[in-house]
């Protein structure tokens, strides 16, 4: 009976899983049309919000106080791309995160607005049928491992074609980097990241704000290393490398990174330009004075020579049933056949 009760108590510790409706998409908004027609947001729109805004909404963002302090507030989510599952409040589940993929970016104000894969299908018969629109649409994968770099610069696929000048500006690789949770990175936007992460580096590691300093004076939450006497810098959460920790989790589902850059930083290990996280594969090039100096040039003639004088002789080496390019193949298989016949006969 004791090993019944046991067995019973059990089954009733299962949980039953929880099935959630996916939210549908109905219709482009208007004003995310209008964007990519002048490339301006409209002021006040139901249509999107500030990218930061919506971490904000996540219980892990909530945790931390996610806002917009210390951010260029130049990237933007629709409101279409917020919703995976319809829920009755306006919070967002942590696990129901979509990987931003698709972003529309203004030329005129240099804004970027993350949009999903609905919409970015409504708008590509737009832009590729407008000529001399201000926006663009780009494609994006956050890079979760070192081949994925190819995705940071924002031009691997995108329409219309980027001009072969333009290049992407730091904060919108480094914010979009935050909120899509990568874990590579180049070297050249560390100096930024740290600044956004509210870490400067120390002797020993990257040291954070002290949570004590943080309780005793309310308005050091935001203030970080600082540039110039007298100006303080911002930084988006309470603890943005905690809440780094805690978020790049949940983006990789429990995968673990600790052996990446952002896995790195997170552990408060500074990086170094040396670093094999940042080293780029070698080419090989050839010098030709190098090759010279090694006698390689004069073998390399020789050799052209003797192919040369083998190219002349190809029918002697071939024979006469070598068949070559301008040369036709006149040999019968029907009296093949009958001397084959007569041989059998005898």
């Amino acid at each position: 009976m004791c090993q019944v009760a046991i067995e019973v108590e059990n089954v009733r510790e299962v949980q039953k899983p929880v099935h959630f409706e996916p939210a549908r998409f109905h219709r482009l908004h208007a004003d995310i049309s209008s964007f990519v027609r002048t490339g301006r947001l409209a002021a006040d729109s139901s249509a999107f919000e500030h990218a930061f805004n919506f971490l904000r909404r996540t219980y892990i963002g909530r945790k931390h106080h996610v806002g917009t302090e210390g951010t260029a507030q130049k990237l933007y989510v629709s409101t279409e791309f917020t919703r995976t599952i319809k829920s009755p409040t306006d919070r967002s589940f942590d696990n129901f995160q979509r990987h931003p993929n698709w972003i529309l970016w203004s030329s005129v104000t240099e804004i970027a607005m993350i949009v999903n894969p609905e919409e970015a299908e409504c708008l590509i018969p737009l832009l590729q049928s407008a000529q001399g629109l201000p926006t663009y649409l780009l494609t994006y994968c956050a890079p979760v491992t070192r081949k994925m770099l190819q995705f940071n610069d924002l031009k691997f696929y995108t329409i219309p074609a980027f001009p072969k000048s333009w290049e992407a500006p730091t904060w919108l690789k480094v914010e979009l980097g935050l909120f899509a949770g990568r874990l590579y990175f180049d070297f050249s936007e560390y100096e930024l990241l740290c600044q956004y992460l509210g870490v400067q580096e120390a002797f020993a590691g990257l040291e954070e704000e002290n949570e004590d300093d943080l309780d005793l004076n309310p308005l050091a939450i935001d203030v970080i290393v600082e540039e110039t006497p007298g100006k303080e810098l911002k930084v988006f959460a309470r603890k943005p490398l905690t809440f780094m920790h805690e978020w790049l989790a949940l983006r990789r589902k429990g995968q673990d990174f600790s052996s990446t850059p952002m896995g790195h930083m997170c552990q408060g290990k500074p990086l170094k330009s040396d670093h094999p996280f940042f080293m780029k594969p070698l080419t090989r090039e050839i010098d030709t004075a190098q090759v010279r100096g090694l006698g390689a040039v004069k073998g390399s003639q020789e050799d052209d020579d003797i192919d040369d004088e083998f190219a002349d002789d190809d029918d002697d080496v071939y024979g006469e049933n070598h068949v070559g390019i301008d040369k036709v193949d006149t040999f019968d298989d029907a009296e093949l056949e009958e001397e084959s016949s007569e041989s059998d006969e005898d």
